[in-house]
């Protein structure tokens, strides 16, 4: 259900995690100008589409992302399949968590090579596959940064220590960049990492409020995929007028992103501080999401009502990955104030 201005203070779902995507002043800079000649370029950028728009937006990303090569692509929901048809042929075999999004589970099958879950965010069940599965020569792992569902965040650097040298890791990032690490480079900057064996793809309609993709890797990755990934060779890039906006909220994020993300951290240890002490098994990790499963149709219900007088929209879903059932799945914001978290609190607490 699309949620309006006016009913901001009491959504408690999507992934705007600074309101960027709804904030007025950022709302009204990102109108078609004069930066952007027309609304679409009409043609892929290996052929007539390569506006220097796009490589504009590429270079203030990598300066942002502290990379070798940042490659912007039309959805978030496309850059890891982008990035996987570039490295086709390279792996043995891909390891992918068990609860990965859809998008990573569709970007596995263009590897090709075998494909074998591991249970999710466990570094010592990779380990006993890599014991058992002598047939493994060389081999990619795919995982969220940040789960969508449950905001668990993926041990990479569990990962990259038991990992092969040769080993590499795609981390679909779309919860993480712009939310953890010191600058908001996400998961990759949280636990420290470098770039040489991660590949790193990102959601621009998350934390920065606009639209898009990001792939985030070494400059032979990227020139790889220009040169072989068909999806991106046969896809028109995003509007110009799109990318303008997107311009506009990277600089909101160069120059506010710290002032915003402290405001996050500092609501999430509000609310995951104060349900846990209440008794509910949702961990403290430092991401804006967390859910809850009822046990029977009629504590949903139950919950839902509650929500509701206490002015909330329930975000009661079903999605992939989760429990088929149906959660209820909240997601924390740097622009919720402490009383419109205490109406989030209350409520769950009386569950």
């Amino acid at each position: 259900m699309f949620i309006s201005n006016d009913e901001i203070s009491s959504c408690f779902s999507g992934c705007d995690y600074f309101r960027l995507g709804s904030n007025q002043e950022y709302v009204n800079s990102t109108g078609h100008r004069g930066d952007a000649i027309k609304f679409t370029v009409a043609a892929s950028r290996k052929t007539t589409g390569n506006h220097p728009l796009y490589e504009q937006i590429e270079g203030g990303f990598r300066r942002f992302f502290e990379a070798d090569s940042v490659l912007i692509v039309p959805t978030g929901f496309l850059a890891p399949l982008i990035a996987a048809q570039a490295l086709k042929g390279v792996f043995s075999h891909v390891l992918i968590d068990s609860q990965a999004h859809p998008a990573l589970w569709l970007a596995a099958r263009e590897i090709g090579a075998e494909i074998v879950s591991f249970e999710h965010c466990n570094a010592d069940n990779i380990r006993r596959i890599m014991e058992t599965e002598r047939s493994i020569r060389r081999l990619i792992v795919m995982t969220d940064g940040i789960f969508s569902i449950d905001g668990r965040i993926a041990p990479l650097k569990d990962y990259l220590q038991i990992l092969p040298d040769t080993a590499l890791i795609l981390v679909d990032d779309a919860h993480g960049a712009g939310v953890l690490g010191e600058s908001g480079q996400g998961t990759v900057e949280h636990f420290r990492l470098g770039r040489n064996r991660t590949v790193q793809t990102a959601s621009l309609a998350k934390a920065f409020g606009a639209y898009g993709g990001l792939i985030i890797g070494a400059r032979e990755i990227i020139d790889a995929i220009w040169s072989r990934s068909s999806a991106f060779a046969g896809t028109t890039p995003l509007p110009l007028p799109v990318v303008a906006a997107c311009k506009r909220s990277l600089s909101i994020m160069r120059k506010h992103g710290s002032v915003l993300r402290k405001r996050l951290q500092e609501n999430i240890a509000y609310v995951k501080k104060a349900l846990v002490a209440g008794g509910l098994p949702i961990g403290l990790d430092p991401t804006p999401i967390f859910r809850i499963v009822p046990t029977s149709d009629q504590e949903a219900r139950r919950l839902c009502q509650k929500l509701r007088r206490s002015g909330i929209k329930p975000p009661f879903i079903a999605y992939p990955g989760g429990p088929i059932t149906g959660f209820f799945r909240f997601a924390i914001s740097s622009e919720h104030s402490q009383s419109e978290l205490d109406r989030l609190i209350c409520p769950l607490l009386r569950a």
